[in-house]
């Protein structure tokens, strides 16, 4: 996950610097139905099964020699409950909406 702060064209160029390093140093390929440009104040972003999003709370930080106070960005995290729901019936876990014991 690479984060960027400035224009689309700028994170699209480098992305697409990001893809032919791959390709030509580690001989790998950029997933194109993984690789996303989101942008975090309006979009959620899935990676290694975590939400990233902008947090809802603000935070500001301290006036201090005469300078404004600004807002800060902060960095949601969030568990995706349907999808862990999901695995954990698959894998027997939970049954009908329950906990169910499973011995290993």
């Amino acid at each position: 996950m690479v984060g960027i702060r400035g224009p689309l064209d700028d994170a699209k160029f480098i992305m697409k610097n990001i893809s032919e390093f791959l390709e030509k140093e580690l001989k790998l390929e950029l997933n194109k139905n993984k690789t996303l440009i989101t942008h975090v104040q309006k979009d959620k972003a899935l990676f290694l099964g975590v939400l990233i999003g902008k947090a809802r709370i603000r935070t500001f930080t301290k006036q201090s020699l005469g300078q404004p106070i600004r807002n800060a960005l902060r960095l949601r995290l969030e568990a995706p409950l349907d999808r862990i729901t999901k695995k954990l019936t698959e894998a027997s876990f939970i049954k009908n909406g329950k906990s169910y014991p499973k011995f290993i």
